[in-house]
């Protein structure tokens, strides 16, 4: 067997490049070999390895697996260093023949654009040459997904610079020779002969002239040019040719009354090389408006719009528009790369955290995140709402734990406080809310990972109204422990909780939705399954005067809940409305009212069952159940004791193995049961012979219409 080819980490370094990145196709994940791809023979340059992730800011890069390949007898690979990425590791047998064959894996993963690492080059003659790279793989961390047929990749070409930038006869000198051919080239003459008129452009601005000429003569006398590209290597043919540019960045901005941020001039020159522009005076054409000061520092005064101008001391301009009003939408990115004292929340110049918007914001103000990951706890003291930009298709924003026990969002404050397109995932409890009048939470993910929680990923501690609407809440799916009482949902006390096409999924000993001293509960087109405890329960529902709870629960599905699916005790009131109640252990359906005011009906449910009853309902006043079908198996046995009467129509008993409608009058002296166009069907493949129809106590049956069969006789 051959043995393997040993292998060995390469360091590489980190490289910061100048530039801007351009505005790739939506989605794409660009790989490529960065950096200058020209220098001087003997002269060395670096080039990084980068994946660019900067369009897809949720996904985090795992591993990877590429080959880059080069002419080595024109580049001499010197060293390598790792990047961002982390250790990497190559084929040194390889290298010397042009070829490195690169792996590597982080199961933390790095985001934005990412640096593998950068290789060390010599060039050893004067020749052109290519850099051939391919990749073979690329995983996303944490959720594994191949990022190949999303990634685009190029090869990369490299030559001979041109020379060096002051030094225009090549002389390896900086002095009045030079400074004289740029003047000579200034007025017309031909220095073709003598040097390259292009390496006395020195101060980038796209004209070899009298202030290059100048530039380089300090530089020979000692005076500190370290603005200008003096000695900088020019680019061969290969490099990226620009046109010089002059700009002011943000070019537009929106400001709050009172606040100050900087604008910055950004000068590039006919290579694309970023210089710092010393020589900027700034001015405002409504200093009334928005003042500017000597360092580019915007002052907003009052509302209207002004535009502020940079202006080079070669007469070029460019310039920036600053709108001024009382702006109530407050940004948030956590990829801000201005400086902390520039981020003032516009969407130009971000917050980089959502505690500094909701700091800044004020009641009613609505605070912007976009897509990106946060790990920090969001203290909400005002009535605002905190919406994920979700614009152009692209993922909520993440909410993440900042260690053990941590809580994502806490809300304190009267008033309305809306939640809308985030996800709040690795949190002990996501969201909590005490004494707040009305709470929104739309298109909300939650993931509790955390299976020792206490309370819910939606903890509400006394609200008057409760909305979720569109959301989904995955729990960790474990479900021996008994003590901690993790819910998706958890409200205690409120007057109105309202749950809208809504996903439960996973919780633990509380189950999905627990409930404590509530009013009125509406839940509709939601999802509610496999949770340890029950799908929704209300232990002491007792709002007000003692009067019980109203719920209404219309076209949910509920699946494989371990109690049991509803469970309320204390219900005024209960009407269920073409539900699909499937599996599950104990009862499907637990109700404890009122024998004087509680009214349950149940129109057009499918409910089935396994160990235990349909419904188990005591002290009620009036049952009514209507087109309902009810498939009992594995011994199901009812309980509905209590009632005044109870009437059941329209409805279908199969597949019985227990008894369909077991009901006695006690506590009450009497009870009655009226049945109309009814069908009791045993399990004609199990043991439906022992199976009842009805058992009834202390109740007189009113029957018409009732169809039997594999029943016990």
């Amino acid at each position: 067997m051959a043995r393997p080819a040993p292998t060995r980490s390469l360091l590489f370094g980190v490289l910061l490049l100048a530039g801007v990145a351009g505005s790739g196709a939506a989605q794409t994940i660009t790989v490529r070999v960065g950096g200058e791809a020209s220098s001087l023979v003997g002269v060395p340059l670096a080039m990084p390895l980068e994946v660019d992730l900067r369009n897809q800011p949720d996904v985090k890069l795992g591993s990877f697996s590429l080959v880059l390949r080069w002419n080595p007898a024109v580049l001499r690979l010197d060293r390598g260093e790792n990047g961002t990425f982390g250790d990497i590791f190559a084929n040194e047998d390889s290298l010397p023949l042009g070829v490195a064959r690169l792996v590597g894996a982080n199961p933390a993963g790095v985001g934005g654009n990412v640096v593998l690492g950068v290789a060390h080059f010599t060039p050893l003659v004067d020749a052109v040459d290519t850099l051939r790279l391919s990749v073979s793989e690329l995983y996303a961390a944490g959720t594994f997904a191949d990022l190949l047929p999303s990634a685009t990749w190029s090869d990369r070409a490299y030559c001979t610079a041109r020379g060096r930038f002051g030094d225009l006869n090549s002389n390896q000198a900086f002095n009045g020779q030079d400074a004289l051919l740029v003047l000579s080239h200034a007025v017309g003459i031909d220095i073709s002969a003598q040097g390259l008129p292009l390496l006395g452009d020195v101060d980038g601005d796209g004209v070899t002239g009298a202030r290059d000429a100048l530039i380089i003569l300090s530089a020979a006398v000692g005076l500190d040019v370290s603005p200008f590209r003096v000695q900088r290597i020019a680019a061969g043919p290969c490099g990226d040719a620009r046109r010089p540019t002059f700009l002011v960045t943000p070019a537009q901005v929106t400001m709050d009354l009172g606040q100050a941020a900087r604008l910055i001039a950004v000068a590039r020159d006919s290579l694309g090389t970023g210089l710092v522009a010393t020589d900027v005076s700034w001015t405002s054409s409504d200093p009334l408006v928005a003042e500017v000061g000597a360092t580019g520092v915007v002052t907003a005064l009052a509302s209207g719009t002004a535009t502020i101008t940079a202006t080079r001391r070669g007469a070029t301009r460019a310039s920036a528009t600053v709108a001024v009003s009382d702006r109530r939408t407050h940004w948030v990115d956590a990829f801000a790369f201005a400086a902390d004292s520039d981020q003032i929340g516009a969407p130009e110049l971000p917050f980089r955290t959502i505690a500094q918007a909701l700091s800044y914001a004020q009641g009613g103000d609505t605070v912007m995140v976009r897509p990106g990951r946060y790990e920090e706890y969001a203290y909400v003291g005002k009535p605002v709402v905190i919406m994920g930009d979700t614009s152009g298709g692209r993922a909520r924003p993440l909410i993440a734990a900042t260690g053990a026990f941590s809580t994502g969002i806490l809300v304190e404050t009267g008033g309305r406080v809306e939640l809308h397109r985030l996800r709040l995932d690795t949190l002990y409890q996501a969201v909590h809310a005490r004494y707040v009048d009305t709470l929104l939470v739309r298109d909300v993910l939650f993931r509790s990972p955390q299976a020792d929680a206490y309370y819910g990923s939606l903890y509400v501690d006394s609200a008057e109204v409760v909305l979720v609407q569109r959301s989904e809440f995955f729990g960790s799916g474990v479900n021996d422990y008994y003590y901690y009482y993790d819910s998706g949902v958890w409200v205690d006390w409120a007057r109105v909780v309202s749950l809208d096409s809504v996903l439960v999924s996973d919780y633990g000993y509380n189950g999905g939705v627990y409930l404590y001293t509530v009013d009125s509960l509406f839940v509709r087109g939601s999802v509610i399954r496999q949770n340890y405890g029950y799908g929704i329960s209300c232990n002491y529902c007792y709002a007000g005067a003692g009067a019980g709870v109203a719920a209404v629960l219309t076209g949910n599905r509920f699946v494989q809940n371990n109690y049991g699916h509803v469970y309320f005790n204390g219900i005024r009131q209960a009407r269920f409305d073409h539900n699909v109640l499937v599996g599950g252990g104990y009862d499907a359906i637990s109700l404890y009212g009122d024998t004087l005011r509680t009214l349950v009906t149940l129109l057009g449910d499918s409910i089935t069952t396994r160990q235990g009853g349909w419904i188990n309902l005591s002290n009620f006043d009036a049952l009514g159940v209507d087109s309902v079908v009810v498939r009992e198996r594995e011994y199901g046995y009812p309980d509905i004791r209590g009632g005044r009467i109870a009437a059941v129509t329209n409805t279908k008993f199969l597949e019985l193995e227990g008894y369909g409608i077991n009901i006695s009058a006690s506590p009450r002296d009497s009870s009655r049961l009226v049945l109309r166009n009814v069908q009791f069907h045993g399990d004609s493949a199990g043991s439906g012979s022992s199976a009842y129809a009805v058992v009834a106590y202390q109740t007189s049956v009113d029957a018409d219409g009732v169809a039997l069969s594999w029943l016990n006789e």
